[in-house]
């Protein structure tokens, strides 16, 4: 795969993903990332999520690699989404794709941090609702805002 690969290629995807993070992240401001490098974030963390040594349960690395990874995945689709568009919209096949497979990733991710860790974090269903958003699921998406809100307002948070 083209692009840049975080750390060497002795590292394993979590590291390589965490390096390439940190340069996107802390990167000159004029410099603006592509949606490639930030879905190549998102495929390394999910191959090291995948694996067999990726630590189950509530684990605050594991939490960590959840929030980076739907966090790479917005990054990807801002721009290369309009507002009005949803993935299946994108016209680069290639481009297209690594996107769509990102967002199903980030989608299974805050799926099970809402379904198995009790669903009580607002942040984690909002980021739920902007991952469906551009899957284009606008009905799912505007049911995980308006927990989210529901979420803020029972801990006297206010909207997002």
């Amino acid at each position: 795969k083209e692009g840049y690969h975080g750390g060497s290629e002795t590292d394993g995807p979590a590291v390589r993903a965490l390096s390439l993070f940190g340069r996107l992240i802390f990167s000159d401001p004029s410099v603006v990332p592509q949606p490639r490098e930030w879905t190549e974030v998102v495929h390394l963390l999910y191959e090291h999520m995948s694996s067999p040594e990726y630590p189950r349960g509530w684990v605050i690395s594991s939490r960590i690699f959840e929030h980076i990874l739907v966090h790479a995945t917005l990054c990807a689709t801002d721009g290369v989404l309009p507002p009005d568009r949803s993935a299946e919209t994108v016209d680069e096949e290639e481009e297209g794709e690594d996107l769509r497979l990102a967002l199903q990733m980030a989608r299974t991710v805050c799926s099970a941090a809402v379904t198995l860790r009790g669903g009580s974090n607002p942040d984690v269903w909002w980021k739920y609702a902007a991952v469906l958003d551009a899957l284009g699921d606008g009905v799912r998406a505007e049911d995980a805002r308006a927990r989210s809100v529901a979420l803020r307002a029972g801990r006297g948070q206010g909207a997002h």
